[in-house]
Parts: C-alpha cells; sequence; structure tokens
C-alpha cells in the first residue's frame, strides 16, 4: 500500500476536494476539515517504484539507476 500526503489548503482552490479526516471516538474525538489540490507521496519508496517502472519502460535506458538518483 502506498501512503500518499494531501497537498492541504484551508482556502478553496478551484478544482479541489474537501477532506475531512476523524481521529478517535467519543469525548477524545478530533475533526480536521481542508481542502486538497493535489497528492504527493510518504516517503521515498513510491517515488522509487514511479522511476524504476519508468526507467524499465524508456527505450534508451538511463545512466543512472533510480536508487541511485534518489540517494544523491
Amino acid at each position: 500500500m502506498v501512503a500518499w500526503k494531501y497537498n492541504a489548503t484551508y482556502e478553496e482552490p478551484p478544482g479541489s476536494i474537501k477532506i475531512i479526516e476523524r481521529e478517535g471516538d467519543g469525548d477524545s474525538s478530533y475533526t480536521r476539515e481542508y481542502y486538497a489540490d493535489g497528492v504527493r507521496p510518504r516517503g521515498l519508496m513510491p517515488l522509487q517504484e514511479i522511476l524504476t517502472k519508468a526507467f524499465n519502460s524508456a527505450d534508451d535506458k538511463p545512466e543512472i539507476s533510480p536508487q541511485a538518483l534518489l540517494a544523491k
């Protein structure tokens, strides 16, 4: 499973979606509401998977591997 983070803003930009996150239950519940206009992966593993697939499907193979690229 890929963990994604929302690009959060508290104003409503065009094309955004409203996100309502609820945590906890009973008296100790917490609700966070915001708008999201995109997502990004948490950490580098999803990016490495995307780069690996892209590099493998490329006709001209890059001179650097995804692992080496992310290590810089």
